[in-house]
């Protein structure tokens, strides 16, 4: 009897020896199991940047990209054909209107003018025989010693002969012409900004010798929205600078607006002029356009970075109980990389700033360095 109350007792010991191992080994599986499930749920989380929306102060200078480009710009091209015998320039050399540039080689021109200027004193001294024959004829018809038809066949030769003369005079004309177009002068006082043509090379009408531009005045073409009409007027002030963060800048003036605004962009084209008198700047390069704006109080801004989509169509991703969720926004001016936020967002709100273009509405998100 005392021997079956002992194997009864290590049945027992035995069953609870390993029902604490499967308990052991359960709760092992589960710490695992849930290491291995946070894991998963942390690698899909993304970390971002993000700001709060808040009230600033509107800008006080409104920016605007810009074109350079000279007032004036004309090409120097020959008009006949000929050898360059001198080129009298280099690129960058600076010439006034008028100034000899190119001399092409006129002796064949020099040859036909003579050959011509010798016909039509041929020619006139063969008028001046047949307006005496014309003269005689006529004397003799009206007295009814020559027929009409002799009277009429000198009169015809000495249409001939007058037009033979102002033929030739014409000819003469257009070979002077040839002759003066062999000189290419400069159209427009400036800087040569292209050479295009080398001593000897030989020229064909139409060839392009070089291009001069004025730029002693520079205009920067600019675009306003509707929303600038009511800020920029013609004859404004501005200031020019090659880049936001130069310290110098350039006085110029607002000189013509458009009437209306391009069909396919929606925006009026601006002209303004900047003295260039010492020459400091150089069209063909980029700069910014400043117009002092009034400002109209503060306004709700978030950082350029935060917008995604295009004109007319922006959204943004909004923290929301750690995701982001995407929210269509109304944005006004642009401006130092802030965007005027009209609608759609409150102070105080989180946007994201970083990683806008991956992220979907609805990802899990953290904040960078506030972990999970």
């Amino acid at each position: 009897m005392i021997e079956k109350i002992k194997q009864l007792d290590n049945r027992k010991k035995l069953f609870l020896t390993g029902m604490i191992v499967i308990l052991i080994l359960f709760i092992a599986f589960k710490m695992v199991n849930g290491k291995e499930n946070s894991a998963i749920q942390a690698s899909n989380i993304t970390t971002v940047q993000a700001t709060q929306v808040q009230l600033t102060d509107s800008a006080s200078v409104l920016y605007f990209k810009a074109t350079l480009e000279p007032v004036e710009e004309a090409v120097v091209s020959s008009k006949i054909s000929g050898q360059a015998v001198k080129v009298n320039f280099e690129d960058g050399d600076r010439v006034s209107e008028g100034q000899v540039l190119v001399s092409l080689d006129d002796q064949s021109l020099q040859n036909q003018l003579q050959a011509a200027q010798i016909n039509l004193r041929k020619l006139q001294t063969t008028l001046k025989s047949m307006q005496r024959t014309y003269d005689r004829s006529k004397t003799l018809y009206e007295s009814g010693a020559l027929s009409k038809s002799e009277f009429e066949n000198t009169e015809a030769d000495l249409s001939m002969a007058e037009a033979n003369v102002e033929t030739e005079q014409v000819n003469i004309a257009e070979i002077n012409n040839s002759i003066s177009n062999s000189v290419l002068r400069a159209p427009i006082s400036g800087e040569i900004a292209e050479k295009n043509i080398t001593l000897g090379q030989y020229a064909n009408p139409g060839t392009v010798a070089a291009k001069i531009k004025n730029d002693s005045t520079i205009k920067a073409a600019i675009n306003l929205k509707e929303s600038d009409l009511n800020k920029v007027k013609t004859g404004q002030k501005v200031m020019l600078k090659l880049s936001k963060e130069d310290p110098n800048g350039y006085e110029g003036i607002v000189k013509v607006i458009a009437s209306s605004a391009d069909s396919a962009s929606r925006v009026f084209s601006c002209l303004v002029e900047v003295d260039n008198s010492e020459g400091k700047l150089h069209s063909g390069v980029f700069g910014y356009i400043e117009i002092p704006d009034q400002g109209q109080g503060q306004i709700l801004a978030i950082p350029l970075g935060a917008l995604s989509g295009t004109e007319g169509n922006y959204t943004v991703f909004v923290l929301e109980n750690n995701m982001a969720r995407q929210r269509s926004v109304d944005i006004g001016e642009i401006q130092n990389n802030q965007a005027e936020v009209r609608s759609g967002l409150s102070t105080g709100e989180t946007v994201i700033i970083t990683n806008i273009n991956t992220l979907q509405d609805g990802d899990p998100v953290q904040i960078e360095g506030q972990g999970v």
